[in-house]
């Protein structure tokens, strides 16, 4: 027989239930929050919230911001909810497809997924290039969804509230830019970097659905720029295009 594990007491209960409730109040909308806008939203005291916040941000579930002193989801809230919606099961399916378009460009496939609850995308899988200059970027990387193919193909396609939110931190000018941006990759189904998060870098970037139609992620060719001119960018998109939409047909089959 097994020995089950003594109740937790009710002060441990609370305390888990006021910590979940702060995670709640980060979201799309509201991905960065202060202090007294949790305390206020939470209905919490100034000193109990700051304590609550202090340990979520041991635990990677949430962090505090070093310029704003504003807290954003932590490293370990986006594993979690990588994990919840399928990150690996997708890395899987779409190795195989990222696989055989590297190979066949001979450049660096990258795919990206969105950190729920923040304006970031993060690579979660890579083929490198078989040439000896190539970009070799980090699995857990994390970029801004406004700037590179990968993650601006992703921010192109969420929920217009969705978008505002990403934007509004953005100088008016650059939120300008990324908007025309997003209307011509909502036309083509592509997003076209060049140098935005890498220097001599470019790339092309398509999004990926999933059985809802909701944008689930997207994949990414990339390379230096001396190789990735706009005229093959241009080529390279039905290429990238087709290789998207089979991803997309993989979550599709996985539709009850």
């Amino acid at each position: 027989m097994f020995d089950l594990p003594a109740p937790a007491p009710a002060g441990d209960l609370r305390l888990l239930a006021r910590a979940a409730a702060i995670l709640r109040l980060f979201t799309a909308e509201r991905p960065a929050l202060r202090l007294s806008e949790v305390a206020d939203a939470a209905a919490l005291s100034r000193a109990t919230t700051h304590r609550l916040l202090a340990g979520l941000c041991v635990e990677a579930l949430l962090e505090k911001s070093a310029t704003d002193g504003t807290y954003r989801l932590g490293s370990l809230a986006s594993e979690l909810g990588a994990a919840a919606l399928g990150a690996p099961t997708l890395r899987l399916r779409a190795h195989p497809v990222l696989a055989r378009i590297a190979s066949e460009t001979g450049e660096t496939a990258l795919m990206f997924q969105r950190e729920p609850g923040q304006a970031v995308a993060t690579c979660i899988a890579q083929i490198e290039s078989s040439h000896g200059l190539r970009l070799v970027t980090d699995i857990g990387a994390r970029l801004p969804l406004h700037a590179g193919g990968g993650p601006r193909a992703i921010l192109a396609f969420l929920p217009a509230a969705q978008i505002a939110a990403v934007l509004a931190p953005l100088a008016a000018a650059t939120a300008g830019r990324v908007r025309a941006q997003l209307a011509e990759t909502r036309a083509s189904g592509t997003a076209i970097s060049f140098e935005e998060t890498n220097d001599g870098v470019s790339g092309i970037g398509a999004p990926c659905f999933d059985s809802r139609g909701q944008v689930l992620g997207s994949i990414a060719l990339v390379g230096p720029l001396f190789r990735m001119q706009q005229a093959r960018l241009l080529g390279l998109a039905p290429l990238l295009l087709a290789a998207a939409a089979e991803i997309t047909a993989l979550q599709e089959s996985r539709r009850p």
